[in-house]
């Protein structure tokens, strides 16, 4: 096959190849739409390929296809797709860095080496595999909440971004007309 993708990324060698992949980045709001490397939306596709949590999503629905998340758009800047995705919360928390509170449920991987897992558990379920170190700033990304913005593990986004895709919970636009209704008091008011 080819030595590199369609992104420029090099493909992994046989038999590794051979496992579909899909692109799994965390976007931040850099050189497009804010420009203060916050998290807020997730990608849908790039260069017309799904990215991971899309992919994934399409491999779980095979009786039908996945839909795209609700709010989902088309960047002019470059060939992608992106949506507002949800942040999932326990007790009003996305993330605490004291690891109480967690949206997911969570298993150590040294732990299901070692059998400290109840056979069963993760029957039926999505696992995502990924790493949270403290110490390791590249685990982490920065987010918005209501009160200030938090760095969460890059892993937990990938899990609300799938939950928001499985769950169709995208941050849909206002209609235009709503808008222009409302644009049309305001000045009235004024």
């Amino acid at each position: 096959g080819n030595a590199f993708t369609r992104n420029g990324e090099e493909n992994p060698p046989y038999p590794l190849n051979q496992i579909p992949q899909a692109v799994a980045s965390v976007h931040k709001d850099g050189l497009i739409f804010g420009k203060d490397n916050v998290t807020r939306r997730a990608l849908v596709s790039l260069y017309d390929r799904l990215t991971f949590e899309m992919a994934l999503a399409s491999r779980l629905h095979t009786h039908d296809e996945v839909p795209n998340p609700p709010g989902t758009y088309q960047a002019s800047d470059n060939n992608a797709q992106y949506f507002m995705f949800k942040l999932h919360q326990t007790g009003g928390v996305v993330y605490d860095p004291d690891y109480e509170t967690f949206p997911y449920a969570r298993y150590s991987f040294v732990d299901l080496i070692e059998g400290k897992i109840p056979e069963g558990t993760l029957e039926g379920k999505i696992v995502l595999v990924g790493s949270y170190q403290r110490e390791n700033p590249n685990d982490f990304t920065m987010i918005n909440t209501r009160s200030k913005q938090n760095l969460i593990p890059k892993i937990l986004v990938h899990a609300n971004v799938l939950d928001s895709i499985l769950n169709e919970q995208g941050v849909t636009p206002v209609p235009t007309a709503f808008t222009a209704v409302l644009c049309f008091l305001l000045s009235v008011i004024v």
